[in-house]
């Protein structure tokens, strides 16, 4: 059975939460019975008119997917897959308090990330400048012999 047959409750905590926020997603379900949400994204000045936030089964203990369509993210980072779906956290990262409105807002998160060019696979915190050890600056002295 469907998580939001059982859970009604829950659904409509996350669809007041997505209205009231102003999100301009609407609900569909797919053929195998998924609840998810679909509309449009606008980010850093790359409109992406088929974003999807599909509810997995087990939801809210499974993480859910979020596809990034029309048009697809180029597969330049190991967080964008074939089939336009992003890895926007970590699966560690997930807690069934997660809702759709927190995926909504990681994905918009994610997208000015890529867009910046903070999707190369590090840490971008760890690109600070910082002052250089002692050492580092008596390596660079140049000795005459």
């Amino acid at each position: 059975m469907q998580w939001y047959l059982v859970n009604k409750k829950r659904l409509k905590a996350e669809i007041k939460l997505m209205e009231d926020n102003g999100v301009n997603f609407d609900l569909y379900t797919d053929d195998r019975e998924n609840l998810f949400w679909r509309g449009a994204l606008r980010v850093s000045g790359h409109y992406h008119g088929d974003v999807r936030l599909v509810y997995n089964q087990n939801h809210p203990y499974v993480q859910m997917d979020d596809y990034v369509l029309d048009p697809q993210l180029p597969q330049t980072t190991h967080h964008i897959f074939s089939d336009g779906r992003i890895c926007y956290i970590g699966p560690a990262e997930w807690s069934p308090e997660w809702t759709a409105f927190a995926v909504y807002l990681t994905t918009i998160r994610f997208l000015e990330d890529f867009y910046a060019g903070r999707m190369c696979g590090h840490i971008p915190i760890l690109d600070v400048p910082r002052e250089r050890s002692f050492l580092e600056k008596f390596l660079d002295v140049t000795f005459p012999w």
